[in-house]
């Protein structure tokens, strides 16, 4: 398995229209073959800070994922929505 989280921090005021765009990505990478789980939160201190946690079968799926057309439209559309983004972490199990 192929495990990550992608932290995303909102412009002041853009909180919701980065939310809305966000969740614009949850149902087609569901459904995509290689994905084991992918969930959006909402950092409950923080309502700017959103995380996807996501679980992919292996790293080419994940790869894969970074190609589709909603990933190309996300990309399009997050100019002026993202304080921060890019840290992503990704993660080994250790029990």
């Amino acid at each position: 398995m192929y495990t990550l989280t992608a932290e995303f921090q909102a412009v002041a005021g853009k909180e919701e229209q980065l939310k809305a765009l966000l969740l614009t990505l949850v149902t087609p990478t569901r459904a995509e073959a290689g994905c084991v789980k992918y969930e959006l939160y909402q950092d409950s201190r923080d309502p700017a800070c959103f995380f996807f946690y996501e679980i992919w079968v292996d790293k080419a799926a994940h790869a894969q994922h970074m190609q589709t057309a909603h990933i190309q439209h996300w990309r399009k559309q997050r100019e002026g929505l993202l304080a921060k983004s890019g840290n992503i972490k990704f993660l080994e199990l250790v029990e």
